[in-house]
């Protein structure tokens, strides 16, 4: 990260709750974990996105991206996976979890291939 960027977001104030709480109920809340094997994940980037992207307009983009997204959505329930999250042109989804699954990898697999 740049120097300059570092230093706008220090002098905001912005990281002043996450760094410098003092409240161990606020940075420690109870989660609830739960151990779950096998699973796979699913890791999808889209090739030649930044390029592609550069040349269209911001409404074109986020239209783009919602029907690719919606597909990928479509597909992942066909497979048995859950769409995790979604990072800019990286999809992410999980077979084999919250509900075990012995075909996970498959799973995945196939969603990844869109199949």
């Amino acid at each position: 990260m740049p120097e300059g960027v570092c230093h706008q977001i220090l002098d905001s104030g912005m990281l002043h709750d996450v760094v410098l709480c003092k409240d161990p109920e606020y940075m420690m809340r109870n989660l609830p974990i739960k151990l779950m094997e096998p699973v796979s994940i699913l890791y999808a980037d889209l090739v030649g996105f930044t390029a592609m992207s550069s040349t269209l307009l911001a409404p074109e983009l986020v239209s783009l991206l919602t029907d690719l997204y919606g597909r990928f959505d479509c597909v992942a329930e066909a497979y048995n996976c859950e769409n995790i999250s979604i990072l800019g042109d990286c999809y992410f989804a999980v077979s084999g979890c919250p509900e075990a699954d012995e075909r996970h990898a498959d799973n995945c697999m196939y969603t990844g291939v869109g199949s």
